[in-house]
This record gives structure tokens, sequence and C-alpha cells, in this order.
């Protein structure tokens, strides 16, 4: 997903004030320079929602098989 469509879908929704909406969009933007850092990506593209769920539930489903266990606070 690229910046625009990124800052177009938070606007779009109408769910934040403006200041957490800068917010949002700035650590979004940190977020996805420094995606290479994460374990795993994943993309909620527009209408794709339940692809974005299976490989959530993929990651679950992978860690819960690791051998070395993270405890991980979300």
């Amino acid at each position: 997903e690229n910046d625009q469509e990124l800052v177009r879908r938070l606007t779009s929704r109408n769910t934040e004030t403006p200041e957490e909406l800068r917010v949002r969009i700035e650590t979004a933007r940190q977020e996805m320079a420094r995606s290479a850092e994460f374990d795993y990506k994943v993309v909620n593209r527009e209408g794709c929602m339940e692809e974005a769920v299976d490989v959530i539930l993929a990651i679950i489903k992978a860690e819960h098989h690791a051998v070395n266990q993270r405890n991980v606070k979300l």
C-alpha cells in the first residue's frame, strides 16, 4: 500500500480528530519505513479484509508452533 492510498483510506473513515489522524498517519509512515525490522507484514487492502484476516490467523498458528515461544503482550 502506498502513502497516498494510506492517507486516503485513513482520512475517508472520519473516525479520528484531525490531531488523532495526524498521529495515526505519522505512525503508519514510520511503521512502513521500518517494515524490514518486523517478522510479519499484513496489508489490509480495500475490499480484501478476509485475506488480511487469513494472514493474521496463519501468523497466530505459526507462532503457536514455533520452537522458541515469545512472550508477547498486545
